[in-house]
């Protein structure tokens, strides 16, 4: 508090004087979850916690030099440090901005993405199924270098026992038509499941990542709208 009303210094004052340390801190807190980014406090990662509330971090790549190559990178750091429940959406078309419009490069809808994501820990009592949010390679992608890491995240938290245990997500080469064999490795406070593959993918195959309906969330509710992405790797 002290370094903040330092910096609003010549700002005036607050209506009820100088403010206290917040009231609401964690996950019991009046905040469930969060958007953020493009702003001042991507300096402050060290406000981030482990019971940081599940948060979207937007950048525009078109915005400033300093929160694009400085900020947001610093702040990206002090959540993946913590293995918090993060999503990071760069926004390779857009400045200063929401999240709106269809993302090319991660082949998804920004808006359709937001309120999935909120709807997932807002609406706790409807039970909504999990939803995956973003899925790399993207659906459609080629020349996809083999050693890309193939990953999968979903809102809300996940059991991880429905994937890393289960058949979850099911990865298969479609000219061989052969299941991939290898392991998962989860992150991202249990929301993003990465793929390691026994071998390496190989090269000028088309790879399908099957996301099916025996993932479940933590309350046992199963995903509904089950995904299949196609890639095709590099020669």
């Amino acid at each position: 508090p002290q370094s903040l009303a330092k910096s609003a210094e010549g700002l005036g004052k607050f209506p009820e004087g100088t403010y206290g340390p917040q009231p609401w801190p964690g996950y019991s807190s009046r905040i469930h979850c969060g958007w953020q980014g493009m702003g001042a406090g991507l300096w402050c990662g060290r406000y981030v916690t482990p019971d940081y509330v599940p948060t979207i971090l937007a950048c525009g790549d078109h915005d400033n030099d300093s929160v694009v190559k400085d900020g947001t990178p610093a702040f990206l750091r002090a959540l993946e440090k913590l293995d918090t429940n993060h999503v990071y959406l760069p926004m390779d078309d857009l400045g200063h901005s929401i999240s709106v419009g269809y993302d090319q490069r991660l082949g998804v809808d920004r808006y359709q993405l937001v309120n999935d994501f909120f709807d997932r820990y807002l609406k706790v009592k409807d039970k909504l199924p999990p939803v995956v949010l973003i899925a790399t390679p993207r659906d459609g992608a080629t020349d996809v270098d083999p050693a890309t890491t193939i990953r999968v995240q979903f809102a809300p938290v996940i059991d991880e026992k429905t994937i890393v245990g289960g058949r979850g997500i099911v990865i298969t080469n479609v000219g061989e038509n052969r299941e991939v064999p290898g392991s998962w490795k989860v992150s991202h406070g249990g929301t993003m499941f990465s793929f390691v593959p026994a071998q390496p993918l190989a090269k000028g195959q088309q790879y399908e990542v099957s996301v099916t309906g025996e993932v479940k969330d933590k309350a046992g509710t199963a995903l509904t709208a089950v995904r299949k992405v196609r890639f095709t790797t590099a020669r």
